[in-house]
């Protein structure tokens, strides 16, 4: 299928690997060399291509991430391995809903019956959300206090109200969602406060739009109206246009319909009882101008055929390979529009995962059972490619013995330890016993933690949601982390063949046992987008944890100029122990205590600082 490829740069590469290539086998297939020498060269090599100019930073928007895929999947064809994708080819084509753009015609107009007109400025006091749809809407406005709608416990916004063909305005949030008395909705905030979820029950009520405002303790002392967003992925959306206003208007038009909209909350809170009303006297005419783009992506996957009566079972060995193209939204170089290189996310793992690729084809009718090597589009979206193919698998998941997952692994020394994560999601150390007798064999600096704050943060999480056991490689987190500073030149070369060797060492293992590892749920963990800042969808102090530190606390490794904990006094390198008199132990109660706060909440932060115990406060913004 290659054959229609034109001649260009993409393949320089691949010949110059050649170079480390022994004479071929009877069947034309290249044996490798997989002397020390020979594979670091590969591995460089691969990585200046992937993580060079020309793949422009594997950005879903770019043209470099096809190239990319093409490389990957030129190189899987040469070395034997047999097309996983879908119709024969190498490809599991998919579509997301990406980048998002917004033309002229957006306006938010609010008519008082007294003939008051507010005309509110975007930006400022309202902004279009790309959650929703374009649209021109005139109508009545209905107050639906948070839009919810819920069984257990039971609770109805919509209730006793007729919102058809109007406006319906609710709270962002959940009722009670800071005290500590049920009912609430605490052990499922996600199902319930998403935008996405409530525009779905407005729109389900047929509403012909909806704003959103944020509670008394959201809008804080700023009171601002939501960014407009310019992605989601792509199942958040509505057909109905959704804007963002602030709080302070929709007080204005209750105050002259009588009613108070902070007694409003407090008595829904209280009284957890809905509180929906037409808000009398007043009109609204809006328009949203929303241009939403499908992206076309696609996950590369090649075959190594198993034998003997193992044959019939899978294990994937996977990596993203997409990364941030020129920055945009998950970049965390503001304002930046360089290439953001990703040489360690994740062009480390894609590499590793096609040196093991290379590999087992050598070993081709002595593998037992079939491995399947994935390369994921759209991981920095939130798991797309992934959860596209657990949704839609080319290799039947009942059959999947176990997903290896390798996610930034180029920053391997002794002193930056090879993070093992999954090791207990199969029962009885089933993977612990493999994982510590290959490091028998490798002698690398390893942790196996039984917990992760990025367990949830990549690939294999969309296999351990469907109860497939999961390793997961991880090097850590770095001052280069989706940033353009993140470039071939800062990988550990032999670290990464480090990595490899230990992983090919467990591969022959997990391909060989006879038998199954029986799956084990770890406890509640929740998905990210993948090394997605802690903070991300509340208020934000501002910083970035060394999540390599073992120690008790939090390590911070950044401070970020202007943000809330700069302004509170906290420094890179202070230790943070103590949140609101909560101990923080790790990352884990850190976001705990995160997710219970709001913007305008004072926040007291305990921290060790050059061995002396200091205790700032913050203000949440």
């Amino acid at each position: 299928m290659f054959a229609s490829i034109q001649p260009s740069r993409r393949w320089a590469p691949l010949m110059l690997a050649l170079a480390f290539l022994t004479p071929a086998l009877a069947d034309e297939r290249p044996r490798l060399d997989t002397s020390t020498k020979a594979t670091e060269a590969r591995i460089l090599n691969d990585m200046q291509y992937l993580a060079g100019d020309e793949c422009e930073g594997r950005g879903i928007f770019t043209q470099g991430i096809h190239k990319a895929a093409d490389y990957i999947a030129a190189d899987f064809e040469r070395f034997g391995l047999k097309p996983g994708g879908v119709d024969g080819t190498w490809f599991q084509p998919f579509e997301v809903t990406g980048q998002m753009a917004f033309g002229r015609n957006n306006a938010l107009r609010l008519k008082g019956k007294d003939g008051e007109a507010l005309e509110l400025e975007r930006g400022k006091e309202f902004n279009p959300l790309s959650l929703g749809a374009s649209g021109e809407v005139k109508g009545g406005i209905v107050f639906v206090g948070y839009g919810l709608v819920s069984d257990d416990p039971a609770y109805d916004d919509f209730a006793g109200v007729d919102v058809a063909g109007k406006v319906v305005v609710m709270l962002r949030g959940v009722p009670r969602e800071k005290v500590d008395y049920k009912p609430n909705f605490k052990d499922k905030p996600a199902a319930f406060s998403s935008l996405a979820s409530k525009a779905a029950h407005a729109e389900k009520h047929k509403a012909a739009a909806i704003i959103f405002v944020s509670t008394l303790t959201q809008a804080g002392t700023t009171d601002r109206p939501l960014g407009q967003a310019t992605r989601f992925g792509s199942t958040e959306r509505v057909g109905i246009p959704t804007l963002s206003m602030k709080r302070a208007t929709l007080e204005e038009m209750l105050k002259a319909a009588g009613h108070n909209l902070e007694e409003v909350e407090k008595n829904i809170d209280h009284e957890f009882k809905p509180n929906s009303m037409e808000i009398t006297g007043w009109r609204c005419e809006l328009a949203t101008d929303v241009r939403r783009e499908t992206v076309k992506c696609k996950n590369v996957i090649g075959v190594v055929e198993g034998s003997g009566p193992l044959a019939e079972e899978f294990i994937v060995i996977g990596a993203h390979y997409d990364h941030l193209g020129f920055g945009g939204s998950g970049s965390l170089a503001p304002g930046s529009f360089e290439i953001h290189y990703g040489a360690d996310d994740n062009c480390s793992g894609t590499v590793s995962v096609i040196e093991l690729a290379r590999r087992f084809a050598q070993k081709k009718g002595r593998v037992g059972r079939t491995l399947v090597f994935q390369l994921y589009s759209a991981e920095e979206m939130g798991l797309l490619g992934s959860a596209y193919y657990c949704r839609n698998p080319l290799f039947p998941l009942e059959k999947t013995a176990a997903m290896y997952n390798m996610d930034m692994v180029g920053r391997y020394r002794p002193e930056v330890k090879l993070q093992v994560n999954g090791t207990t999601t199969a029962k009885d150390e089933y993977f612990k016993k493999i994982v510590d007798a290959a490091n028998e064999k490798h002698k690398l600096e390893i942790s196996t933690p039984a917990t992760s704050q990025f367990f949830g943060a990549s690939d294999h999480f969309s296999f351990y949601q469907k109860n497939i056991p999961v390793l997961f490689l991880f090097t850590g987190m770095h001052p280069q982390y989706h940033r353009p500073l993140d470039r071939v030149e800062t990988i550990n070369i032999e670290g990464v063949r480090q990595c490899v060797e230990f992983s090919e060492t467990i591969l022959d293992e997990l391909a060989s046992r006879s038998e199954r590892p029986e799956f084990v749920r770890v406890g509640r963990q929740a998905a990210t987008t993948p090394q997605t800042n802690p903070e991300r969808g509340g208020p934000r102090l501002g910083v970035r944890p060394n999540y390599s530190d073992d120690k008790e606390g939090v390590l911070l490794e950044e401070v970020l100029a202007g943000g809330v904990a700069e302004k509170g006094g906290l420094k890179a390198g202070d230790r943070v122990v103590e949140m609101n008199g909560k101990p923080i132990q790790n990352i884990e109660a850190y976001m705990a205590v995160m997710r219970g706060l709001r913007r305008g909440d004072k926040l007291e932060v305990t921290v060790i600082r050059a061995d002396k115990r200091e205790k700032l406060t913050l203000t949440l913004e």
